[in-house]
């Protein structure tokens, strides 16, 4: 679902007029430009439009997911697990012995490994089995081939989960394999979520700039498709650290960052966020 489709949906779903959700926002002409895909929101924008109807941009779920099996009834179960953020459900269904019996190649094997490594992210209270089971789905990753979507997704995971567990060793060369070769492969909207990981790892280390230098190459490489999965987040981060530099050096970061979006959108923005 595009960006404007989201707001679009949660709009209705609430049972609101674009006037009643636009009042004090923005124009009603704007934000029917928004729900058809026809605008770019600037991150103060895509913020109070997205608090107003309470859509949460912190939770991520993948644009297609990875097969683990050639049952269509277990691919769609873990779909459906992910997208509903049921991931203690997730991995219960994984560690079923039927489920494991479903898995046949060395690509389905990755994904579920994967898999598990993030219901272990999102669930336990240690790192611990996160960080093996997603160095399980790295050591599969093919030596010589371009790297698919997964394992771009799946290196970048890796260094997000050794950051949080204080494992700062190997991060900045997990990502630049994750990175590596990224323009050139085909495109898959799975691929907006590596350059947003890369800047939220950034982010967790205070390499603010390091960050928004990656979102502003994720934002552009997503446009580039005309892709707007992930923008909602992108803006969401952005805006973070937008907040973080402004309690330290406001007026440096207001000028900084409205510089960046006009760059970037070819627009007017407020000055103060």
């Amino acid at each position: 679902m595009s960006l404007g489709s989201t707001i679009k949906s949660a709009r209705l779903e609430q049972q609101k007029s674009q006037k009643q959700i636009a009042f004090g926002i923005c124009s009603q002409s704007m934000l029917s430009a928004i729900e058809n895909d026809h605008y770019l929101p600037n991150a103060k924008l895509m913020l109070a439009l997205c608090q107003r109807l309470k859509i949460d941009l912190n939770q991520l779920c993948l644009a297609a997911n990875f097969a683990i099996s050639d049952q269509d009834t277990v691919n769609t179960t873990i779909s459906d697990l992910c997208n509903q953020h049921q991931y203690q459900v997730l991995k219960t269904f994984l560690q079923q012995p039927q489920t494991l019996a479903a898995i046949e190649t060395d690509a389905q094997t990755q994904a579920y490994y994967y898999y598990l490594g993030i219901a272990e992210f999102q669930t336990a209270s240690s790192l611990i089995s996160a960080h093996q089971n997603l160095k399980l789905a790295v050591n599969l990753i093919p030596p010589i081939q371009q790297l698919s979507a997964l394992s771009r997704l799946c290196l970048v995971s890796l260094a997000l989960i050794l950051v949080r567990d204080n494992q700062h060793q190997s991060v900045t060369d997990l990502i630049r394999r994750a990175l590596t070769g990224i323009k050139e492969a085909p495109f898959e909207a799975d691929l907006n979520v590596v350059f947003y990981l890369a800047a939220l790892i950034n982010f967790d280390l205070g390499k603010y700039q390091v960050a928004t230098d990656y979102l502003g190459t994720g934002i552009k490489f997503a446009t580039a498709h005309d892709s707007h999965y992930m923008l909602a987040n992108d803006y969401c981060l952005l805006a973070e650290i937008a907040a973080v530099q402004g309690q330290r050096h406001e007026q440096l970061m207001d000028l900084d960052y409205q510089k960046f979006l006009v760059s970037l959108f070819h627009e007017k923005v407020n000055e103060h966020f």
